[in-house]
């Protein structure tokens, strides 16, 4: 009697959901970058967020060599609603959120794919090393050193401390993501919110290869973050007074307390100094305060500018 041959499970399918948002300079290459995948299960959802450059044109030029689902909408909407309209057209077990101004390394989602197809059940996400890029896509540094510890699992007060993350490296379960009604449109922004949400109740597992090229230039999201009186710091504030109201002990408060104390100080170097009132009384509910605090909230009252010392501060250590 022979034995039945052994039967491989199929590739589970995966949805790329791709924003752009005027990206003229970078959108082929994202998207020609999910050419070179090889992926046979792969649904990708092009949202164009009311672009007023040449983006539009440039996607629409590629409609002939790679199979997409194009929505382009009449004003930018934000990349929390926008990505919320391309999870409601999601067919994928997994879904990826891409910003057309970074690029995936080759065949990095079948690696993520089979990783999260034989992670445990309670795990929401994969997320790997990232490869940081300038403006013209030359290599400047890698998320995590070749020896470096990187911690997964049951995560929450890890992230509450340090976003170790980079948020274009994950690839997420669909339908826990729509369990938790996708992302809070009220933010400007969805990692933070996401990652804190997700991760008090689901675990993420970390795959050691590079998925995805970041981008860095003066327009991306992430740089918004230190320009004066920006919107992003409004937001985290918002999923603090979230966390703080989600938080079991102690030592979560404390967690929750370095992550305000940080962004505390960013509202003051911004000069988001109502901010900063908003912030200290998180700490102060939460019994948190120290002196460094307090010095931080006369500074803000006194409304001094500390901004040109920040800028240069910034300019030495990043460059």
């Amino acid at each position: 009697m022979s034995l039945p041959l052994p039967t491989t499970s199929p590739l589970s399918s995966v949805t790329v959901v791709c924003i752009a948002h005027n990206h003229e300079n970078y959108v082929e290459q994202a998207l020609v970058s999910l050419k070179e995948q090889s992926y046979p299960r792969l649904q990708i959802i092009v949202i164009d967020n009311g672009s007023t450059d040449k983006t539009l044109a440039k996607i629409q030029a590629l409609k002939n060599t790679l199979d997409f689902h194009l929505i382009a909408l009449k004003e930018n909407i934000g990349n929390c609603k926008a990505f919320n309209i391309g999870l409601a057209k999601a067919k994928g077990k997994y879904i990826i959120d891409l910003a057309t101004d970074d690029f995936f390394v080759p065949n990095s989602i079948i690696q993520q794919a089979k990783a999260l197809d034989n992670s445990h059940y309670c795990c929401v996400a994969v997320f790997s090393n990232v490869i940081h890029t300038n403006a013209e896509g030359k290599i400047q540094a890698h998320q995590y050193s070749a020896n470096e510890y990187v911690p997964d699992g049951m995560i929450y007060s890890l992230l509450l401390r340090r976003r170790f993350i980079s948020a274009p490296s994950m690839m997420i379960k669909t339908d826990i993501l729509r369990q938790m009604g996708g992302y809070d449109e009220s933010l400007s922004f969805e990692d933070f919110d996401f990652w804190v949400r997700s991760a008090r109740k689901f675990s993420y597992t970390y795959l050691p290869i590079f998925s995805i090229c970041k981008r860095k230039h003066k327009h991306n999201s992430s740089a918004h973050f230190y320009e004066k009186q920006n919107r992003h710091l409004a937001s985290v504030f918002c999923v603090c007074k979230k966390v703080m109201l989600i938080n079991y002990n102690e030592e979560e408060n404390k967690a929750l307390a370095s992550a305000i104390r940080y962004h505390l100080r960013q509202s003051l170097f911004t000069q988001h100094f109502t901010l900063v009132k908003k912030f200290y009384h998180l700490l102060k509910y939460m019994n948190q305060e120290n002196y460094w605090d307090i010095a931080i909230v006369f500074l803000a009252r006194l409304r001094i500018s500390l901004r040109g010392l920040y800028k240069i501060y910034r300019r030495i250590r990043y460059t």
